[in-house]
């Protein structure tokens, strides 16, 4: 009986995160939710008036990994290969690399977790594993079309754990909004006009 009645509201809160996400129009930033019993994935995808290579900058600058991931609170990295003690942790001294690890903290008080990059292909693509919360992980991507004097973007978080529920939930929350906070975060660019006759 209890089994039932929490599968009852599981399969609610489900259907109105979902229901809620779709309700939500916003014509500058289309998203989706796909949810099965063994995986949910989200996607967002908006158009930014910025080169790649901005966009690709603000991506990787993990010190502004707070401003517009909604979930991380503080980033840590531990730098292996350095010569002094105040470089240990030291985001300047970090090395993006596939197979490299580094840890969020979700919120004030929270415990650290521990993630790693997935892909790097520079302008192109970023997936990194992400612990939001310490039983949940994530496959969270970045991907880049360029086109002219913009590029477009999309984000997407696949979870294939027993809590995938969990990441459409963050997603009708708080998710759809990570690339317009990613926006608010890229510096002023000029962009070039077309000149052409």
């Amino acid at each position: 009986m209890a089994v039932g009645g929490m599968s009852f509201a599981l399969l609610f809160l489900i259907y109105y995160f979902v229901k809620r996400t779709a309700a939500e129009q916003n014509l500058d930033l289309d998203y989706s939710v796909e949810f099965h019993p063994r995986r949910t994935t989200v996607s967002a995808t908006m158009d930014m008036d910025a080169p790649p290579d901005i966009v690709w900058k603000a991506l990787t600058d993990m010190s502004n990994y707070r401003l517009w991931l909604p979930w991380i609170h503080r980033v840590r990295v531990t730098n292996h290969e350095v010569d002094r003690w105040v470089h240990k942790h030291s985001l300047l001294k970090y090395n993006i690399e596939v197979g490299n690890r580094f840890e969020i903290q979700p919120f004030f008080g929270a415990p650290y977790t521990s993630c790693r990059f997935i892909t790097i292909d520079p302008e192109k693509t970023l997936a990194m594993e992400m612990r939001f919360f310490p039983f949940n992980r994530e496959l969270v991507t970045f991907t880049l079309t360029p086109f002219k004097n913009c590029v477009e973007v999309t984000y997407t978080s696949t979870n294939s754990t027993l809590l995938n529920f969990i990441t459409a939930s963050m997603f009708s929350w708080q998710g759809k909004d990570v690339l317009k906070n990613l926006i608010e975060a890229l510096p002023e660019v000029e962009l070039e006009e077309d000149t052409a006759s």
